[in-house]
């Protein structure tokens, strides 16, 4: 009987701190910290491209998908930037990855505007003939 009111409690403690809880669960800036995986590359590689970046990959995919409906979808992957902005000021306290995340931004910005201006012209092109 204590067994099953202990699992069955189990989430209580989530629950009560339910903020907290739903800020965790929506904090995505996990996605973007691939240190470690800069680490395994043992000094051969200095920097990620931007084509191994989640965002980036996530908002590519739509890009490049058949499905047209999706593309309304293009700039939510880029908030995971902002969740990884603000746990590297707020919870890291560092501003060198503050700047090195928006670096990134900018650089995938640039390149969304780009192949998203391709897309379009494309589409009128053969919209036109």
């Amino acid at each position: 009987m204590i067994e099953q009111f202990h699992k069955q409690s189990f989430f209580w403690d989530y629950l009560l701190n339910f903020d907290a809880t739903l800020k965790q669960c929506g904090d995505l800036s996990q996605l973007w910290y691939r240190e470690f995986y800069l680490e395994l590359t043992m000094g051969r590689k200095i920097q990620f491209p931007i084509e191994m970046s989640m965002p980036w990959i996530l908002a590519d995919h739509i890009l490049e998908s058949i499905k047209q409906p999706m593309i309304e979808y293009v700039f939510y992957p880029m908030d995971l930037y902002n969740d990884a902005a603000m746990h590297a000021l707020l919870v890291f306290r560092k501003q060198f990855l503050y700047d090195e995340i928006e670096a990134e931004v900018n650089l995938c910005f640039d390149q969304l505007v780009f192949k998203l201006s391709d897309k379009i012209f494309t589409h009128v092109k053969c919209l036109a003939s």
